[in-house]
């Protein structure tokens, strides 16, 4: 179904484009966020202060949260 594989090469005379994805937060980064959430504040606010998106914030204590609660 759909179209073959190498359709747009045969059409534009190039291959496809590849999409980054989104860029990588540093570990730097991250363990600093851990250091202030060790403090009592909250994600949000700990985000903001590393300088990363409330909702990367959020990814980090949901995954971190889901690894301790696996075993």
């Amino acid at each position: 179904m759909g179209r073959p594989a190498g359709w747009m090469g045969g059409l534009t005379g190039r291959s496809s484009m590849k999409s980054p994805g989104a860029p990588a937060h540093r570990r730097e980064i991250e363990r600093e966020f851990w250091k202030i959430v060790a403090t009592g504040i909250t994600s949000e606010a700990a985000a903001d202060a590393v300088g990363v998106s409330q909702a990367v914030g959020g990814r980090w204590l949901a995954f971190q949260w889901s690894s301790q609660h696996l075993t």
